[in-house]
């Protein structure tokens, strides 16, 4: 992927070789992720090419080395984009996220996976304050921009969801045809506050595992279906 708004990813087995000369020339770290799972499962770091072992199809991110990081662990932002075809594709933002949390104090050279991912499943099991609502982190943070940051992101992920539909697209949808799509989207920021997408997901996850989840879900589902009858907030909704 050419664009700045992504780490240099790899496909394992594939792209093995370049990420070896890409080590080479450069001794970046890696985090490497089994494309077909999900949750953080078997997602491991890599200092070197050969610490890699990929028994199923993988990818290998460019590890940002210096993330922003809250309460000194490092941290990134869930957030959602509602992908509606009613009937020309349009996207729309929400305006509140979840900005997730490390379990451990962020030290680059720690070589536990904990310190150096996000993914609830794994930060909950040492931590329940392992996330808060992104509009609290944000206020926190004092951050500068972020969201206009975000909605970048959010529209280049469009663009290549609109470029991935016309070239597997037999024939244009039927105009009278509404459907939709919830994406939630991984964005990753680094102390310099630049932004990159580090992962993408087609249906997340609204299952509600804690007071946060009750907080901000049912109101997202709620928020969905008032743009599906036609009625857009701009409080809750950020048009792209």
């Amino acid at each position: 992927m050419s664009s700045k708004l992504f780490p240099l990813t790899f496909s394992l087995p594939s792209q093995f070789t370049q990420l070896c000369t890409h080590y080479a020339q450069t001794r970046d770290m890696f985090i490497v992720k089994p494309s077909n799972l999900s949750r953080g499962r078997e997602i491991t770091l890599a200092r070197d090419p050969l610490q890699i072992l990929y028994e199923r199809q993988s990818i290998a991110q460019v590890y940002v080395q210096n993330p922003l990081t809250i309460f000194s662990r490092k941290c990134d932002f869930r957030c959602y984009m509602l992908v509606l075809n009613a009937p020309e594709l349009k996207f729309f933002l929400y305006y509140e996220g979840i900005c997730r949390i490390s379990p451990n104090i962020f030290d680059i050279q720690d070589t536990r996976i904990e310190t150096h991912i996000t993914n609830t499943s794994v930060s909950k099991l040492y931590d329940q304050d392992s996330r808060m609502l992104l509009s609290d982190s944000l206020k926190h943070l004092q951050a500068n921009n972020f969201t206009t940051k975000i909605l970048s992101c959010a529209k280049l992920l469009f663009k290549l969801l609109t470029q991935t539909k016309s070239s597997t697209d037999q024939q244009p949808f039927e105009n009278n045809r509404k459907c939709f799509e919830l994406i939630g989207f991984d964005v990753l920021f680094n102390s310099s506050g630049e932004a990159f997408i580090i992962d993408a997901n087609a249906s997340p996850s609204l299952q509600c595992d804690c007071d946060l989840d009750w907080k901000l879900k049912p109101k997202l589902l709620r928020d969905i279906f008032a743009v599906l009858s036609g009625n857009v907030n701009e409080e809750f909704w950020i048009e792209g």
